[in-house]
């Protein structure tokens, strides 16, 4: 019985494919929609992807003139690799100016999925003459936007019901939220011609107190950013709130980054280096000051930042110095025992990146210094007795990156906390049809920088070693085949692995993209590796094998230019040894309708799911608000369904309301702690409005 709408589905599949073709060139926000998930869909970790969604949708609101675009803006766009890149500007200044995009065609290293993404981001207009933005222009071109945004829980949740004053008094950091359900979020963003950008966001989040208790006189979280481009020596100078992101990652990169995907040779980082910070991530941004000079051939960047992070205290060692077990990554600050949490820990960083750039190479060095107002001491376990403990440490490392032929190579090697990390990577173009991309790491035992974001398996870069192999293939028209193995090996112990232990991950995805209006595709994946087993009969925690395999089946298909389709098949089933295997499937069926009359879109989704545990939960991306994102896990036997409008007052003003709804059939209860809520329904309203001048 839990699978029989397995067939269902799997028929409406059959039949959206043998419906007729038609056009679909004005539904641009299918391909955007398509391309954040592909970013996405690699990663389960609950991660801020505003800043994305923002750049993003920069350039499907303005798209980008690939006839006067650099290789930075081109970049951003995140789906073209740096040979295509490369590729696509030397076609330019050979041929001239693009007159078209579909003659991307003709340029080397471009199948048609990547021309597909790209239509709705960018241009290929005329070269005409660009006015150089001044300061005295602020008032008279500037840019304005500003986002309101709320949503609540529609159930009572334990956490706001009226405790007795007997249960208070015996739990007053534990028993109650002190604030009320709602989440709200207002942010102003100014920009004047990629030239100036101004920005200030605030946020509460539900349960935590507004313009009361702790937060009497703000909103619980706060930032602001001025950044000003190009302006004589000056490439970036910017103050307030900030990200940092250099080389591959493996020195400093704060906030999102990419790992593995189905896009199997975007393995290299671009680098960012300043970027202004405009999500509502409590703890991972840098609040200073930061900016870069140009001298030729050479980019200088300096940067300082001084704040507070929320941090788990154990004791007070002197006066304003603690001892912390741990930094909190949460940003919630609901209860007394948060609040008491709540920046509690100092943490100062300074540091330099100079960076040689050339045309087809360049090499940089980066040196950051940190130092916290607590001592690090973390519990002793055997599997963590390496790790960074202390007031400050020193991070310093070494990237390249250069161009030969069809061939890139890139890497970086870095020092931190006695200890080495390095990675090298390659990607080859055989030609148009074939290419292979190559990635090795390795990380030592006790290797630590605060700030590292890298390619890993594990969730820090630390204790591992792997090496990647991914490649692909064009055999037919239409036809993509993407592939990648990664082995890789853990050479001492880790959280719930009590000895050294190997793994690997296997992955292939089948694409079908016969015409402008429909995609099919197929994606297996394969993931080996070993856990303690658990099992109450067992005297002592060894490690046994573990298996995750998944299988994703899904159709995009439009009608026409106002109505589409998409219909997905996700299964799971992770084998472990002396246990029972721990399955479960997801199938959904979206609906966009975009009206002709009207300014407004309708997105629709119904999903069953069905797993044996939150083990085998299985993540899905939902249409969500402008600059927000959903992507809930879906785990025991239940449906989910959401409708979401979006309706354009104006060329000025735009609204958006979404309601999502999940119904449990073998629950009577949902979440734990103050989460909790006495029945099997959980359902959400969301609601946005955006003003434009």
């Amino acid at each position: 019985m839990r699978y029989k709408y397995i067939l269902v589905v799997v028929a409406c599949f059959f039949y959206t494919v043998s419906l007729p073709a038609q056009n679909l060139s004005d539904i641009n926000y299918e391909s955007f929609e398509d391309l954040i998930e592909e970013i996405i869909s690699a990663t389960d970790m609950q991660v801020d992807y505003t800043t994305l969604f923002e750049e993003l949708h920069i350039y499907y609101e303005d798209p980008l003139n690939l006839n006067t675009a650099s290789h930075n803006q081109l970049k951003k766009l995140y789906i073209l690799s740096d040979f295509q890149i490369q590729c696509l500007l030397d076609y330019i200044k050979e041929k001239g100016s693009i007159v078209s995009l579909y003659e991307l065609n003709y340029i080397y290293g471009f199948s048609w999925k990547e021309i597909r993404f790209l239509i709705p981001f960018v241009t290929a207009d005329p070269v005409r003459p660009v006015g150089t933005a001044r300061l005295k222009d602020i008032r008279k071109y500037g840019r304005h936007e500003i986002i309101m945004r709320t949503q609540r829980v529609l159930e009572k949740q334990k956490g706001y019901i009226s405790v007795s004053d007997s249960v208070l008094q015996a739990n007053p950091n534990t028993s109650r939220y002190l604030g009320d359900p709602f989440k709200i979020y207002a942010r102003y963003k100014y920009s004047l011609k990629e030239r100036i950008y101004a920005g200030l966001t605030i946020e509460k989040d539900a349960g935590e107190e507004f313009f009361t208790g702790s937060n009497r006189y703000n909103f619980d979280f706060g930032s602001a950013y001025l950044q000003l481009r190009d302006f004589s020596v000056f490439k970036k100078i910017h103050i307030g709130d900030y990200l940092l992101r250099f080389g591959q990652g493996l020195t400093l990169w704060n906030g999102l980054a990419f790992g593995k995907s189905s896009y199997v040779n975007s393995i290299r980082k671009r680098e960012e280096r300043i970027k202004r910070f405009t999500s509502s991530d409590e703890n991972i941004l840098f609040r200073g000051a930061a900016g870069t000079v140009s001298l030729g051939d050479f980019n200088l960047s300096l940067f300082y930042s001084r704040k507070n992070r929320d941090a788990n205290i154990i004791d007070t060692i002197r006066q304003g110095f603690y001892e912390f077990s741990s930094f909190q990554n949460t940003g919630y600050h609901r209860t007394p025992a948060e609040n008491y949490d709540e920046k509690a820990i100092r943490e100062s960083m300074y540091g330099a990146n100079i960076q040689l750039k050339k045309a087809y190479w360049s090499l940089g060095a980066t040196l950051v210094h940190y130092k916290f107002g607590g001592e690090l001491h973390k519990s002793e376990r055997v599997y963590n007795q390496f790790d960074f403990a202390g007031s400050e440490i020193t991070n310093a490392g070494i990237d390249y990156h250069t161009n030969i032929g069809k061939m890139n190579f890139f890497g970086e090697t870095t020092y931190g906390n006695d200890a080495w990390g390095m990675i090298h990577g390659t990607t080859i173009y055989i030609n148009s049809l074939i290419s292979f991309s190559a990635f090795y790491r390795m990380y030592q035992k006790g290797f630590y920088t605060h700030y590292g974001n890298a390619l890993s398996e594990n969730s820090s870069n630390t204790n591992e070693q792997g090496f990647y192999l991914g490649t692909e293939i064009h055999p037919l028209r239409y036809w993509r085949i993407s592939a990648y193995a990664d082995l890789y090996k853990f050479p001492w112990l880790k959280y719930n692995v009590s000895a050294p232990s190997t793994g690997a991950d296997y992955f292939v995805q089948l694409d079908y993209t016969p015409k402008n209006n429909f995609e099919a595709y197929i994606r297996i994946k394969n993931e080996k590796g070993y856990e303690n087993n658990t099992a109450e009969d067992t005297l002592m925690n060894k490690p046994v094998e573990i298996s995750k395999f998944r299988m994703r089946l899904h159709f995009s298909y439009s009608l026409s230019n106002n109505f589409q389709l998409r219909s997905r098949l996700e299964l799971n089933n992770i084998d472990k040894i002396n246990d029972t295997p721990d399955k479960g499937y997801l199938l959904y069926q979206d609906m966009v309708y975009k009206f002709q009359k009207l300014p407004a879109t309708i997105y629709f989704r119904y999903a069953i799911f069905d797993t044996d545990s939150y083990y085998s939960r299985i993540y899905a991306y939902e249409n969500d608000l402008l600059y927000s994102y959903a992507i809930p896990p879906l785990y025991y036997r239940g449906v989910r369904s959401y409708i979401m409008i979006k309706y354009s007052v104006s060329q000025e003003i735009d609204l958006w309301l979404k309601y999502g709804r999940t119904s449990y059939s073998d629950r009577d209860s949902i979440g734990s702690g103050l989460n909790e809520i006495n029945g099997n329904t959980k359902s959400e309203v969301k609601a946005q409005v955006r003003m434009r001048f």
